[in-house]
């Protein structure tokens, strides 16, 4: 028999554990990404959660390695077959030729041939991830490329809404900002996660939302007490629309103008009226991004446009130096830009979303620099101007796509006494607060 530095006798429970191969699991199971008109953006019914539901965050993507510890009675490990085993001290998890290998202080590397690994907390205290302590379970899964499992590690935390949310608000919002601020955005931060968990699970995927901007940021157990007061006191609270969820979109400020929400993602939000865009007046003036400027070089664009789209198989992947002219193609009810017309020198025109176009001219690319504070796009309303081989990006307006709340406008409100039932009614007109569970 032989026992590890933590006291744990690894030739027993852990040979059941690790050495028996697995048959397949749901969560092993990951689809690709929705496709426009894939499965249609309908918002879900708001009676679709009567209790808290459980979210799954992707908090680590294609790893070649994660470190598994806890600073409390440890950890429990459990697979598709064996026996759970408890563990103590930090375990290295990592894949080879398909199969789970850890290892650790006293603990010779042992193999799993399953497709995932539950960690769970063998007490009160919470299990960490790369030093990171995370509420609720981790399950490590084979990262897919091409529908494939890999040697890759995606890890996916899965925890109560109500203790997800504060890991949420202490990454996407200041310390500093006020108590209604964290409010207003503890109920649009449950509002789009109840929106995710709708759209993921109707797809079969293996988690709902992503632990960065892709989705909502989150840093996992956090002790800060305004995001811990705001998600008390907004317990359960979600906006509703004509008995529907809202996929409560937001971004760090709009510069007054708002965008549409189906008409900025067209794949992923329904025309309804508390994402229309509109003005929104000087509330987000606050923000150093309210108004902003640009400029590229225009080869250096064309570079960055080519890569972006290559990378989400777009058309302007075609697009030939040197651009002659970029001009606005949609403007929403608001003023907002919404698409663009981008003409290059092979005569040929391209449309593309205002947000895509965002994202394409920060893309990196081969031969290019990281775009500095200078040079990058912070929204997708600009107005351009070509001179000689420079693209200028004029009148910029806010930071992010512009959808539902202004995060800098919401704290120019509260700072103004608004509570936060009033800046949701302001940054999602005719939508609802409802209480969905206690």
């Amino acid at each position: 028999m032989i026992r590890s530095r933590f006291g744990l006798r690894v030739c027993g429970v852990l040979t059941a554990l690790w050495l028996v191969a697995a048959v397949g699991c749901a969560a092993d199971s990951v689809s690709a990404s929705t496709k426009p008109g894939e499965l249609g953006p309908t918002a879900p019914a708001a009676d679709q959660f009567p209790s808290e539901p459980e979210v799954r965050v992707r908090i680590v993507r294609g790893a070649q390695s994660v470190k598994v510890s806890s600073a409390g009675g440890g950890f429990r490990l459990s697979a598709s077959t064996g026996q759970p085993a408890t563990m103590r001290g930090e375990l290295t998890f990592t894949r080879r030729s398909g199969a789970w290998v850890f290892r650790g202080p006293g603990v010779a590397a042992m193999r799993h041939a399953g497709p995932w690994i539950k960690v769970e907390p063998a007490d009160a205290r919470p299990v960490q991830l790369d030093g990171n302590a995370y509420p609720g379970t981790l399950l490590l899964i084979a990262a897919r490329r091409n529908a494939q499992p890999t040697d890759r590690i995606d890890v996916v935390n899965t925890v109560d809404m109500e203790a997800y949310l504060p890991g949420v608000l202490q990454r996407e919002l200041y310390p500093s900002w006020e108590p209604a601020a964290f409010r207003a955005q503890a109920v649009a931060a449950r509002s789009y996660a109840l929106w995710e968990i709708d759209r993921s699970r109707r797809k079969g995927k293996a988690w709902d939302l992503e632990s960065t901007t892709a989705s909502q940021a989150y840093v996992g157990v956090t002790t800060a007490s305004k995001p811990r007061d705001a998600v008390r006191a907004t317990r359960g609270q979600v906006l509703v629309f004509e008995g529907r969820f809202v996929p409560a979109f937001y971004s760090s400020a709009h510069g007054g103008l708002s965008a549409d929400g189906h008409l900025t993602f067209p794949d992923r939000s329904p025309d309804m009226a508390p994402l229309r865009g509109r003005r929104q007046g000087t509330w987000d003036q606050i923000s150093n991004r309210h108004r902003w400027s640009a400029t590229r070089e225009n080869t250096d664009l064309v570079r960055r446009v080519n890569a972006w789209g290559k990378r989400n198989d777009h058309p302007i992947a075609g697009l030939q130096a040197p651009i002659r002219n970029i001009t606005v193609a949609q403007t929403n009810a608001g003023g907002r830009h919404q698409a663009y017309f981008v003409d290059d020198g092979a005569g040929l025109r391209y449309t593309i979303r205002a947000d895509q176009l965002r994202h394409a001219a920060n893309t990196d690319a081969p031969g290019s620099p990281k775009a500095g504070k200078d040079n990058t796009l912070y929204s997708g309303h600009f107005t351009p101007a070509l001179h000689g081989n420079t693209v200028h990006f004029l009148d910029g307006h806010g930071y992010g796509h512009g959808v539902g709340l202004s995060q800098w406008g919401a704290q120019g409100m509260a700072k103004a006494g608004n509570d936060h039932a009033a800046i949701l009614r302001f940054y999602y007109p005719s939508a609802e607060i409802k209480a969905i569970y206690r």
